[in-house]
Parts: C-alpha cells; sequence; structure tokens
C-alpha cells in the first residue's frame, strides 16, 4: 500500500514575483528550487501547517493568504498530496532555516530553475 503525505506550500507573491527558496544540502530534494512549505502535522489544520512552515523555514507571519489549489503528486512508493496558498502579505525578515538561497522571480523565470517536481503542475498552473 502506497504511503500517503499531507504537504502545504506557501505561493509567495509581492508585485508581480513569485518567491522560491532552494533546498539547503542537508534536506532531501537539496539542490532543487520549490515553494517553501512542508507536511501536515497530526491534529494541525493545513491552515495552521501553512503559517507554522513558513515561521519554521523562512521565519515571517503569515498575515493575508488565501487556498489556490490542491492535487496528487506520485513519487516512488509515496503520494503526496500537495495543498498551495496564495501569500500576498506577511510581516517579518525572510531567515533561512531551510533553504541555502532564495530568490523573486516574474512567471517567465520559473524555467530557469530546478523546481522539485512536485511544484511543476503549479507552476503550469499558475500561467493559466
Amino acid at each position: 500500500m502506497l504511503k500517503r503525505i499531507t504537504v502545504v506550500a506557501g505561493i509567495i507573491i509581492q508585485k508581480d514575483l513569485f518567491l522560491i527558496a532552494r533546498r539547503s544540502p542537508h534536506f532531501k530534494g537539496s539542490g532543487f528550487w520549490e515553494f517553501p512549505g512542508g507536511k501536515l502535522e497530526i491534529n494541525e489544520t493545513k491552515e495552521m501547517c501553512l503559517k507554522r512552515e513558513l515561521d519554521e523555514e523562512l521565519e515571517i507571519k503569515v498575515i493575508e493568504y488565501s487556498f489556490y489549489k490542491s492535487y496528487d503528486y506520485s513519487s516512488h512508493d509515496i503520494i503526496y498530496n500537495m495543498n498551495f496558498y496564495l501569500v500576498n502579505k506577511f510581516s517579518g525578515t525572510i531567515k533561512l532555516n531551510a533553504h541555502d538561497k532564495i530568490k523573486w522571480i516574474k512567471y517567465n523565470e520559473f524555467r530557469k530553475y530546478d523546481m522539485l517536481p512536485g511544484d511543476i503542475p503549479i507552476i503550469k498552473d499558475l500561467g493559466k
């Protein structure tokens, strides 16, 4: 039986720029770029997970957000239930706790970065 993991990520947008972050060498998927986020914990809502993950990974407080889209993504013997939220406003200064770099990019620049495979479907959807 396949293992299922629920993941929540923030698509952080300022003006027409998207924030992407590169995973640090000591994390699974190191070197890949992603929308920051992580695994849903027991007794946690997806909204709680979004806020906790962005606080843990970037030390920012989410102020304005809205659900964008979810889908399942299979990799090896795991099905990831991917949940994405648009984050339009946050407070705090970004610090890198789980990543070694961040970039603010325009939509047409995504192709220049090796994004995590599970994030690629949402990037395509953002371009519609």
